[in-house]
């Protein structure tokens, strides 16, 4: 990198690409180049170096891995200082070693968080950084073949945690997205090439909203919980509807059950109408009322005839009753009871009935025949 860095010695075959991060004020380099220090055996070894943006020439280098290959580089700003992530893989690849270092911009570790792992056949890594930290992915040979494994690393708790499994085969490239948080892993596999989603389910702790929460505690991806989502919105608009139905059923059919009622059951209130009673009015008891159905009042001459004969016949009654009531008892003022003589009645002659209405005629004494004054027939004594 002439004006930079100068006396980079190293096979372009053979090494792998830098690692470039802008921090704060300064950028931050993570290359390789071939070493020969300590040993004198030449080896290519991962360096660090870092200056500002303007400056020609960086003057701070330092080496940092020894037979060392893929360096990956992250910088994050915590406590208004650059933190620096650097990752990368270490020894021969029978025998490699996942190396991870959390420094400030001189390269020294912070709260000693270091760590190395056995990455056998380690061919590739990769981070992104999440709502928890930085997102580690990585491959190494497993008892079952390539398996890519992932990791997490923590600055503002003060952890590094590595090797979880999570599918069969290499490691090629990964990225993150932002509106869904989901970070995808490209694996190349035995059959072909595969994508995969890497859903962190620990996201939601940080403040993430109720929807992401319930995405994560389903294991879903986004399309797939927006799917899940508008399907359970159907269903709720669907029950909803066929609930609204039935309640108009069930009120239309109230509504005509009470029309009917109201229909079979008319009420007319007449407002001008006032029921005067005076003492010139006839007063009529309730043994004098009689109720005549409809079919003897619509019957003619007979129904007419039928109603004469029955008023005779209260009559004739009435009349029995008025001479039974002239014996009236008085008591003395010695308490004895003596009995008022009525005065006597003339001879009211022979009591008849009318064969044909029933009706009950008095006449006088001599009279041999007589018409009846209902029906108009002729009574033979």
């Amino acid at each position: 990198m002439p004006g930079i860095i100068h006396d980079i010695d190293a096979d372009p075959a053979q090494r792998d690409s830098l690692s470039v991060e802008l921090g704060e004020e300064q950028a931050h380099l993570l290359y390789q180049t071939i070493r020969n220090d300590s040993t004198g055996k030449d080896r290519l070894g991962i360096w660090y170096s870092h200056g500002e943006i303007g400056q020609e020439t960086w003057t701070y280098r330092r080496a940092v891995g020894d037979e060392a290959a893929l360096p990956v580089l992250t910088v994050m700003e915590h406590e208004d200082m650059d933190v620096l992530v650097s990752i990368w893989r270490e020894g021969p690849l029978q025998d490699s070693e996942l190396v991870t270092y959390v420094t400030d911009s001189n390269f020294k570790t912070i709260d000693d968080l270091e760590t190395r792992i056995s990455a056998r056949g380690l061919a590739g890594i990769g981070t992104v950084e999440s709502e928890r930290g930085i997102q580690v992915i990585f491959d190494r040979v497993g008892p079952n073949g390539p398996q890519v494994e992932y990791g997490l690393i923590d600055i503002e708790q003060g952890w590094i945690g590595l090797s979880d499994s999570l599918t069969r085969g290499q490691f090629n490239s990964m990225d993150r997205s932002e509106d869904s948080l989901e970070t995808m892993i490209v694996v190349t596999t035995s059959n072909g090439w595969q994508i995969r989603t890497l859903i962190d389910d620990g996201a939601s702790e940080r403040g993430g909203s109720i929807a992401d929460q319930l995405r994560s505690s389903l294991g879903l991806d986004q399309e797939s919980f927006e799917i899940l989502l508008i399907g359970v919105a159907l269903a709720v608009l669907i029950l909803g509807m066929v609930t609204l139905v039935g309640l108009s059923a069930q009120g239309f059919r109230w509504i005509g059950r009470k029309r009917s009622i109201d229909a079979g059951s008319n009420v007319i209130m007449e407002d001008d109408v006032v029921d005067l009673v005076e003492e010139s009015d006839l007063e009529v008891g309730v043994d004098l009322v009689e109720i005549v159905d409809s079919d003897e009042a619509g019957s003619g001459e007979n129904g007419r005839i039928s109603r004469m004969a029955r008023r005779a016949r209260r009559n004739a009654e009435n009349s029995h009753d008025e001479i039974a009531e002239g014996f009236l008892v008085k008591p003395s003022e010695a308490g004895d009871v003596t009995m008022m003589p009525v005065p006597e009645m003339a001879n009211s002659g022979f009591q008849i009935s009318c064969p044909n209405c029933q009706s009950r005629v008095i006449t006088e004494p001599g009279v041999s025949s007589a018409k009846c004054p209902i029906c108009d027939t002729k009574i033979d004594f």
